[in-house]
């Protein structure tokens, strides 16, 4: 985690994770870009009631309805993109800005096994878990949310397309 000089934890917040703004490197790690909009959970500054920062189709529902932010936000647009990942499609693509908005704020999440049934039901219950509207039902870190998905890749022998 990001910290201080003094070593104490920032408790940053992205607030804009979307695929535009994960970089995969030659490697094959992936890494979280574009911190223009990000804040530390710590700051007394608040932004201007009115103005959504972030990405509409990724943004957390209690972003949207402009709640104080901790870590579990950026654990739902992870979440998302994960789903589209899956899906191979978007999540949230709709006819207007408010009909999206109103579907993330209502969780409107098509459930993935209904379209692809080859998707193990374990890792369905991770990305579901990240996707919960309930931010005190989703992982409680992304250090968690890593350890599930790390446990399912031993656990199944997972191996990327790419190697």
């Amino acid at each position: 985690p990001a910290t201080d000089y003094a070593g104490t934890e920032l408790a940053v917040v992205h607030r804009d994770i979307s695929p535009g703004n994960i970089f995969v490197t030659y490697e094959g790690a992936p890494k979280l870009l574009d911190f223009g909009i990000a804040k530390a959970t710590t700051q007394v500054a608040e932004t201007r009631t009115g103005n959504i920062k972030g990405k509409l189709s990724y943004m957390a529902p209690e972003q949207a309805r402009s709640q104080k932010l901790d870590g579990r936000a950026d654990i739902w647009s992870t979440g998302v993109v994960f789903w589209e990942c899956v899906a191979k499609r978007r999540l949230f693509r709709d006819s207007s800005d408010i009909e999206t908005i109103r579907r993330v704020l209502a969780g409107d999440v098509p459930p993935l096994d209904e379209h692809d049934a080859d998707i193990p039901l374990e890792l369905l219950d991770i990305i579901d878990k990240a996707l919960t509207v309930d931010r005190d039902e989703r992982w409680e870190s992304a250090a968690a949310m890593r350890d599930a998905l790390t446990a399912w890749t031993r656990k199944t022998n997972f191996q990327s397309a790419n190697k």
